[in-house]
C-alpha cells in the first residue's frame, strides 16, 4: 500500500519535487553544475517513477491476494 500512495503522491507533485531536487542540486553542487544537472532532468520523470512505483505496489497488492485466496 505505500508504493501506491508514496508513487501516487510522487505523481501528483512531480513538479514540487522536482523544484526541491533542482534547489538542493545547486546549493550542494554549485550553480554552473546544478544548471547542467537541471538541463538532464524534467517533471515527467519523476512522474514516471511514481507510475512505476505505483505499479510495483499494485503488483504486491495482487500477488498477496493471489496467494490469500489460493493456499
Amino acid at each position: 500500500m505505500l508504493f501506491v500512495v508514496m508513487g501516487a503522491l510522487s505523481i501528483i507533485h512531480r513538479k514540487r519535487i522536482y523544484a526541491a531536487t533542482v534547489r538542493g542540486e545547486k546549493r550542494w553542487f554549485g550553480r554552473g553544475i546544478g544548471k547542467f544537472l537541471e538541463r538532464l532532468q524534467s517533471p515527467f520523470w519523476i512522474g514516471f517513477a511514481g507510475l512505476l512505483g505505483v505499479l510495483m505496489g499494485a503488483a504486491a497488492i495482487v500477488y498477496a491476494l493471489f496467494r490469500f485466496v489460493n493456499p
